[in-house]
């Protein structure tokens, strides 16, 4: 069930795409013409035992924190941000080619906010 999981609590990348674009007011639509590319975008987040020892060190920096604050562990963060970022680019090339992919801060911002909403439900 993991996999039906990961997609009714949104915890896929296909997930982390469409709140990053909402945030950064971009449309969402998507027109997926390649199976792979739409099942690599259904992969959970490596949250859990999915994220290793980094996601053990971002789970005890949230703990240390009091629970709401605490940072995601680097590589973790980095871990994410790159499979992301292959992921956008699999799904919509033409599109990451003109307007360039977001910013490293900008996807920050929405695995910081993914792994404090799971965390903290």
């Amino acid at each position: 069930t993991m996999g039906l999981d990961t997609h009714v609590w949104c915890l896929t990348m296909a997930h982390m795409r469409w709140t990053l674009l909402q945030r950064l007011g971009k449309n969402v639509n998507l027109n997926i013409e390649d199976d792979e590319a739409y099942w690599t975008a259904m992969d959970a987040l490596p949250l859990g035992f999915l994220g290793g020892p980094s996601w053990k060190r971002t789970i005890n920096n949230i703990k240390e924190s009091g629970g709401g604050g605490g940072d995601v562990d680097k590589a973790f963060g980095a871990n994410i941000a790159e499979r992301f970022r292959n992921i956008l680019v699999q799904l919509e090339p033409s599109r990451w080619e003109a307007e360039g992919l977001p910013s490293d801060d900008e996807i920050a911002q929405v695995v910081d906010f993914i792994v404090k909403s799971h965390w903290l439900s």
